[in-house]
Parts: structure tokens; C-alpha cells; sequence
């Protein structure tokens, strides 16, 4: 692994993928590609070789995220954690034994905690340089027309 590590994020939804970089980026990743689609997912991990791929189970296209994830575990012998709020009837152990998933919708601590624990990084990492006050949280303010 490298001196910071790298991660892949194959997700359709946009907002996602930004949530999850900057997720990334905040425990001291480095992201190195985002695709949207399992085709691309899996040609970009080829080319890159990320630490860890963050991959969604539905993607853009039709395309199936399990396929690609199995794909990327198999032949490319890197390490994938699947994220998805979709799962078939039942619970869906038996497609992802064999592949650990977070379960959207996520809670961004649960996220920071899982790429620290996969790819054995410290607890205190901020990407605040020291002596800055944290950060302070960004909100996401909808027009009144969105309110229910």
C-alpha cells in the first residue's frame, strides 16, 4: 500500500460520490477515480489498482454492481466493499457473503471508521492542518418548493 492510500468510487449517484470522496479524503485517502457504471468500475481498478474500491450494488446503465465487485475481488485481487441501500428479497447474505457492505443510507462516521479499519489507518487523522479550528459541519439548504 501506498504512503497515502487510494480509493476508487463506483457509484451512479453524484451526490453520493461526493459525499464518499470527501469521506475519503477526510480519513486520509486519496481518490483516485470515480466511474459510474460496472464496466468502467472494473477497467479503472485494473488501471489504477486502488487500495480499496467503494462500489455501489446498482449502477448507471443497468449494469450490475455484485458482478463487477466479484469481477474486481477475483481477478484483480483488490480489496472491495460494497455500499447500497438496494438489496434483493430476503437480505441478501447470500450475495454478499463474501463481500462486506454498508447499507445506505449511510452515517458518515460508520464510512470513515470502515476505510480506517480496511486499509489500517489511525483514529485522529483531520484534514485540518494543526492549531485550525475544526471544520464547521456544511449544510445542504433545499429551496421551500422541495419542503413536505
Amino acid at each position: 500500500m501506498s504512503e497515502q492510500p487510494t480509493v476508487l468510487i463506483v457509484e451512479d449517484d453524484a451526490l453520493t460520490a461526493l459525499e464518499l470522496s470527501n469521506l475519503a479524503a477526510q480519513t486520509g485517502c486519496r481518490v483516485v477515480g470515480l466511474a459510474s457504471t460496472g464496466p468502467r468500475g472494473v477497467a479503472l481498478a485494473d488501471h489504477l489498482r486502488p487500495d480499496l474500491v467503494l462500489l455501489d450494488v446498482r449502477l448507471a446503465k443497468g449494469t450490475d454492481g455484485l458482478d463487477a465487485a466479484r469481477q474486481i475481488r477475483s481477478q484483480l485481487k483488490l480489496d472491495v466493499v460494497l455500499i447500497s441501500g438496494w438489496l434483493p428479497d430476503g437480505d441478501g447474505d447470500e450475495l454478499t457473503a463474501d463481500l462486506p457492505l454498508v447499507r445506505k443510507p449511510f452515517v458518515a462516521e460508520d464510512i470513515r471508521e470502515m476505510l480506517r479499519h480496511r486499509l489500517g489507518l489511525g483514529t485522529g487523522y483531520t484534514d485540518e492542518p494543526a492549531g485550525f479550528p475544526p471544520r464547521a459541519p456544511r449544510l445542504l439548504m433545499l429551496p421551500t418548493s422541495f419542503a413536505t
